[in-house]
C-alpha cells in the first residue's frame, strides 16, 4: 500500500506548543508515533488561521515533529482531534484514523438537508439561537423540554 505523505512545513511553521521538538524531513509509512493532533492555529503570518496535522515520531535520542499544513481551517467542520500512538500505531494508520474521525464528524455536519431551503434556514437559526440562549422549548401537551 502507497501512503501519499505531503512535504513538511519549513518556514511557515505554527506556535503548536511542540515548537521545542526539532522538525524532521521524512516519514516512513510503517514508523511507529508518540502522537498525531490535527488542529487549528494562527499560521505564521497571523492574517488566518489554517488546519495542521503534527505528527511526533523518534529520532535517534529524542522526539521531532512533522507539521502538514492542511489548508485553511474554515474548510474542516470536523473538531480538532489527537490519536495517540504511544509507539504502536505506525503513521499509515494514524493518518487512516485520523481521516475516518474527519470524515465521520464532516458527514454529520452536512447530514440535515431541509427539502424546504429556506423554511429550513429559519428553522436551523431559531434552533441555534435557543441552543446558544438555553431557552426552554415546549413540546406535545405543554412539556417543558430543556436544551443541554
Amino acid at each position: 500500500m502507497s501512503l501519499f505523505i505531503p512535504d513538511p512545513v519549513k518556514d511557515g511553521h505554527p506556535r503548536t506548543g511542540f515548537n521545542e521538538l526539532p522538525t524532521t524531513d521524512v516519514l516512513d509509512p510503517d514508523e511507529k508515533i508518540w502522537g498525531l493532533w490535527e488542529l487549528s492555529l494562527t499560521a505564521r503570518d497571523s492574517k488566518s488561521v489554517r488546519r495542521y496535522q503534527i505528527i511526533v515520531v523518534q529520532r535517534g535520542e529524542e522526539r521531532a515533529q512533522y507539521v502538514i499544513d492542511m489548508g485553511l481551517a474554515n474548510m474542516y467542520p470536523a473538531k480538532q482531534l489527537s490519536i495517540p500512538g504511544a509507539w504502536v500505531i505506525g503513521v499509515a494508520r494514524a493518518r487512516e484514523v485520523a481521516d475516518e474521525i474527519r470524515y465521520s464528524d464532516m458527514a454529520e455536519a452536512i447530514e440535515y438537508v431541509p427539502t424546504d431551503l429556506r423554511n429550513g434556514y429559519f428553522d436551523e437559526v431559531d434552533i441555534l439561537d435557543k441552543q446558544k440562549r438555553r431557552v426552554s422549548q415546549f413540546g406535545q401537551r405543554h412539556m417543558v423540554q430543556r436544551t443541554l
